[in-house]
């Protein structure tokens, strides 16, 4: 897998000094909604983030260079990078060709409002999170027949992390009269992923009475999915049952990456708790045999 090399001039911007204006007067007459939200993001992004977002790349682009880095990894952030590149794009040639004059709806300048904000947070988080990895895996030195326990000891890692920041938010909920909780993520600030991966390398892999309670909260998420009481996604209980195999049994490690591990438990995280599904007793949740 080649790609992932990029170039800043690749997606460069009109100055925005006077195109911003230019921007603003093509704005469609009617949208079912307020523009102010929807033009604030594309500001900070064109004027203010564009030069960190590159040096987020460039910081990934120079960790996918790193040695002592396995392959499956290398092209798992490679990935990351190939996504981001796409998203960036399109924001960069969509503001190009609305400043020249091109036409556009409403529906488009909504999308990339959308695509802005992904490059600023998720997105940013994501790359953050693969250079953490790929630092730690270039330190750490493992070998080829290390990796898929270690690749299990990720998902186990990620599989926790779930369980640990959906605690947090239950009881943010629990506590919030008006729903203004704390936004929160498996992806910490990148000094704290390092630490938190790094340690999770030596973690001992689940012992028999681990497994048993945990697959009480994998079986308490997988039947609110089902169930669809909360209004959670139902694709979410194809990546909570990969999710699970990887760390419970180690299955599939031999073939994606870690990085994907980690990646499958944001998705997850954020899922179930956009349907507000952290609030579960797991001691009700019924035994059976997997």
């Amino acid at each position: 897998m080649e790609k992932a090399s990029s170039n800043g001039d690749q997606f460069s911007l009109p100055e925005h000094r006077g195109n911003w204006k230019k921007l603003t007067e093509q704005l469609p007459l009617w949208a079912p909604f307020d523009w102010k939200d929807t033009l604030d993001t594309i500001n900070i992004v064109w004027k203010q983030d564009i030069t960190s977002i590159l040096e987020d790349r460039k910081r990934l682009e120079d960790a996918i260079g790193l040695p002592d880095v396995n392959s499956l990894e290398v092209d798992g952030a490679k990935e990351v990078l190939d996504s981001h590149a796409e998203k960036l794009q399109t924001f960069t040639t969509t503001i190009s060709e609305i400043v020249s004059g091109k036409k556009f709806k409403w529906r488009t300048i909504r999308e990339i409002q959308g695509i802005g904000y992904d490059l600023t947070e998720s997105d940013r988080k994501r790359l953050d999170q693969a250079v953490s990895l790929l630092q730690s895996l270039s330190e750490a030195k493992f070998t080829e027949e290390d990796m898929p326990q270690i690749r299990q000891r990720m998902a186990q890692h990620a599989f926790l992390e779930i369980f640990q920041i959906g605690e947090y938010r239950a009881n943010d909920y629990s506590g919030s009269d008006d729903g203004d909780v704390i936004d929160r993520t498996t992806q910490d600030f990148p000094e704290v992923e390092t630490v938190e991966l790094t340690a999770s390398f030596n973690d001992p892999l689940w012992d028999e009475d681990t497994i048993k309670q945990l697959r009480k909260v994998y079986r308490g998420w997988k039947k609110i999915i089902i169930d669809g009481d909360n209004d959670v996604d139902p694709e979410l209980a194809e990546p909570l049952d990969e999710l699970w195999s990887a760390a419970w049994k180690g299955e599939g490690t031999e073939g994606n990456s870690a990085l994907h591990y980690l990646q499958l438990a944001e998705d997850i995280y954020q899922g179930l708790q956009e349907g507000e599904a952290f609030d579960i007793d797991f001691e009700e949740v019924e035994e059976e045999e997997d």
